[in-house]
């Protein structure tokens, strides 16, 4: 069986998937956060379900949306997203100093600014959500774990694709449906050994205030204790 192939049947999977999940429709909510957080996870939902080929790549990337190509990596694919819904969220985020593209780390430092300001910094567009179980579909999770970006820091950014659910009878773990692009595969992931765009479940550790310390790609990996972020655009 061709790579091709495969790969068509996990999209297959996918849209079967997609039929039977609760927020695969239009949110309805009339909130201004439902409007600008459903338009995000829309978009990703709709690129997911529609994409012909996709893995993960540094930049420069590979986005050509007559084709359904999608070839990039977390960051660029985020930045893809809030160009289509959130144009004016997006125009917040500074560039690191010689670069003219987005990465995580502006994410992560940009969101870090709002927390650290008490969320008085663009309090108009972004909000920073402390607690997980208050955290909405559409909401962008961006987390490092280091604050200094060192070489090889462990980062990433993705879109909730649904509101955290707890696990089983853990008061502390949630797991989360999150859109987004990467090298690693998640627990009922769609996607490729390649990677790349595509949705997955996620699952964090939170303290006893619900905030998220630790997050956990697949079951059976132990929990990595990072500086997590929930960024809510308004």
């Amino acid at each position: 069986m061709s790579k091709t192939q495969i790969f068509n049947i996990f999209i297959l999977a996918a849209s079967l998937f997609f039929c039977n999940y609760p927020q695969a429709q239009n949110n309805q909510s009339t909130g201004i956060h439902d409007q600008v957080g459903s338009k995000i996870a829309d978009a990703a939902f709709q690129i997911i379900t529609s994409l012909k080929s996709t893995k993960y790549k540094d930049f420069p990337y590979t986005i050509n949306i007559s084709k359904g190509i999608y070839e990039t990596d977390e960051a660029g694919f985020i930045t893809h997203l809030l160009k289509i819904a959130a144009p004016d969220h997006l125009s917040l985020i500074p560039f690191e100093e010689g670069k003219f593209y987005h990465s995580v780390a502006d994410y992560f430092n940009y969101f870090l600014s709002i927390k650290n300001s008490g969320n008085r910094l663009d309090s108009a567009f972004w909000k920073i959500i402390y607690k997980i179980d208050e955290a909405k579909r559409g909401d962008i999770i961006a987390w490092a774990d280091d604050y200094k970006f060192i070489l090889n820091t462990n980062s990433h950014l993705l879109v909730i694709g649904d509101d955290p659910k707890l696990v089983g009878d853990s008061s502390y773990v949630y797991e989360v449906v999150v859109y987004d692009a990467t090298n690693k595969l998640y627990n009922r992931d769609i996607r490729t050994p390649l990677g790349g765009v595509g949705y997955g479940f996620i699952r964090f550790q939170t303290d006893s205030l619900k905030v998220p310390a630790a997050y956990q790609y697949r079951v059976d990996d132990v929990f990595q204790k990072s500086n997590i972020i929930i960024a809510r655009p308004k």
